[in-house]
């Protein structure tokens, strides 16, 4: 996984799920959609191949506006590489 991580070319799109909010991050290449919740979808906006894993972490936790446990950012972007949404060796 990069120390930069780059999201791929992806569709987000705002939805809600059991009346939650939630972000659908769609792939039209291979057709394969996730869903996450607002926090883990605001950390995959910011994998834009310019910050590291701890630039992700500072901006997310100033736009949400208080802080959560890092390992949600590595878990996060892991979580969309095994999800092939990154641009890496795993997709190429």
């Amino acid at each position: 996984m990069s120390e930069k991580p780059t999201l791929r070319l992806i569709n987000f799109r705002q939805s809600t799920h059991q009346g939650q909010p939630v972000y659908l991050l769609t792939d039209e290449l291979v057709g394969y959609q996730l869903r996450l919740p607002p926090l883990q979808a605001q950390i995959a906006a910011l994998c834009n191949g310019e910050r590291s894993l701890e630039e992700i972490y500072q901006k997310t936790a100033e736009l949400a506006g208080f802080p959560f446990e890092k390992q949600a950012v590595a878990d996060t972007v892991k979580h969309l590489d095994e999800a092939y949404m990154l641009d890496s060796g795993r997709f190429a």
